[in-house]
């Protein structure tokens, strides 16, 4: 079973793009807290490396800011590619089925003044679907 449940903040805005079939993709990093104690030279968040698809890639982007609270589900995965270098590259990321933000509304629209007051802002990014 591989399955991933985090919860962090984000590290900065989603990077949206898509695939040549039309597919909306976002990147995105994690920071999510250690439990336990921690020296004082140890970073206090891991960043953790995301990818997320389709209608939840969209919301995601359209709405996620740094610092943003994010829920997450889904599963980690090993890429293997070829950089443009021609290295070989490999990197563990989490692809999320279902990502949630965490902040209420009220939150979001007082951190972010510049949103239109009228747009109702997504409380949850549904799973997708199968």
């Amino acid at each position: 079973m591989n399955r991933v449940i985090l919860c962090g903040r984000l590290a900065g805005r989603p990077k949206l793009a898509y695939t040549p079939g039309g597919v909306a993709v976002a990147e995105f990093r994690l920071l999510v807290s250690r439990d336990g104690p921690s020296s004082s030279n140890d970073p206090p968040d891991d960043p953790i490396d995301c990818v997320v698809f389709r209608d939840n890639a969209t919301e995601l982007a359209t709405w996620g800011d740094v610092d943003y609270r994010v829920n997450l589900e889904g599963r980690l995965r090993l890429d293997r590619y070829w950089s443009l270098e021609g290295r070989n590259v490999e990197g563990l990321r989490v692809f999320a089925d279902s990502t949630y933000f965490v902040d209420p509304i009220a939150v979001v629209l007082g951190a972010k003044p510049d949103r239109a007051p009228n747009v109702p802002l997504p409380v949850a990014i549904r799973p997708r679907r199968q």
